[in-house]
């Protein structure tokens, strides 16, 4: 039987004419010396998806990499549009069983979830919010696979009191747990990354370098690009158009024109979303599979690409 590997936040990239996974350079004889690619791993045609509306409706959360059974989650977000700007913080544990996997048409799409107790973040008391489990392309496959610990604010809003402090370091405990052992992990977050220049709604020229002037200490970012979706509709709803994984130089990163003009025509908004990760594997005592203990925070900015 022919296994599907769950990805715990997954991602498709999407560009077209790449076939092969991995990165590739690019060469513009205008652009600065630096260091950015094209992210093509994983271009799969079947996109496994774990979605949770009830938690983060806007989709100011998106993938954070990495492929395993746990995940220990501490984020924020920053959206910035011409008349809208929002902050947002995130905590979210998830553990899947590798024991009581789900079967759709004799493959493995996903596993159940594990039940870990109570579980607290820096003393705060996670929610237990059911876990929605979808398959894009397949009408009507939505099913709830457990339940998720999380903590959601959005502009200073929910979440119990929870914010995201760039630089700092949180503890999930858990307490009172049915045959799961006590644990105490640590996640250490990122310093924020912010967009100086370009703002919000400004209008670009796809036959010139891209130059963004950044705010923060993080030398490697992740890229995502994509149409900015219509009305209230969540980011994530829109699949990434480009991933690009760039290195600051000089508190710059030059995007070329060329990827700009592989952009579609027909679209004039786009929102470009700048991520910067810290990520550790662990092996638990008591769980069978790896555990990705991250910080991430993204910088969600709205452009406008001249037509």
């Amino acid at each position: 039987m022919k296994t599907l590997l769950t990805y715990i936040l997954f991602s498709i990239v999407i560009f077209a004419g790449c076939e092969k996974p991995g990165p590739i350079e690019l060469v513009d004889t205008s652009t600065p010396s630096q260091s950015i690619s094209i992210d093509t791993t994983g271009t799969g045609q079947q996109s496994l998806i774990t979605s949770n509306p009830s938690v983060d409706s806007s989709g100011l959360f998106g993938a954070t990499g990495g492929k395993a059974f746990g995940l220990m989650l501490v984020a924020g977000a920053h959206f910035d549009d011409v008349n809208e700007h929002h902050d947002a913080s995130l905590a979210q544990l998830i553990f899947f069983d590798p024991l009581q996997p789900i079967i759709h048409n004799n493959d493995t799409v996903s596993y159940r979830l594990v039940n870990v107790g109570e579980v607290r973040i820096n003393g705060l008391l996670l929610a237990r919010v059911p876990q929605h489990f979808t398959i894009s392309g397949i009408s009507f496959f939505d099913t709830v696979i457990g339940l998720q610990y999380s903590l959601f604010s959005k502009d200073g809003i929910g979440g119990r009191g929870f914010q995201f402090n760039s630089n700092s370091q949180y503890v999930f405990r858990n307490l009172n747990t049915p045959g799961f052992p006590i644990f105490a992990e640590t996640v250490f977050t990122p310093a924020m990354i912010r967009v100086i220049s370009p703002q919000a709604g400004d209008v670009i020229d796809p036959s010139k370098n891209l130059r963004f002037q950044l705010q923060g200490n993080a030398n490697e970012v992740s890229i995502i690009i994509r149409k900015r979706p219509l009305g209230n509709a969540s980011i994530e709803q829109e699949k990434p158009l480009l991933r690009l994984k760039a290195k600051k130089k000089d508190d710059e990163i030059v995007i070329p024109s060329s990827l700009l003009r592989s952009l579609p025509r027909q679209t004039e908004k786009y929102i470009f979303s700048f991520q910067v990760d810290v990520t550790r594997k662990k092996r638990m005592v008591g769980f069978l599979s790896d555990v990705y203990l991250t910080g991430s925070y993204v910088h969600h900015l709205m452009l406008k690409i001249k037509q």
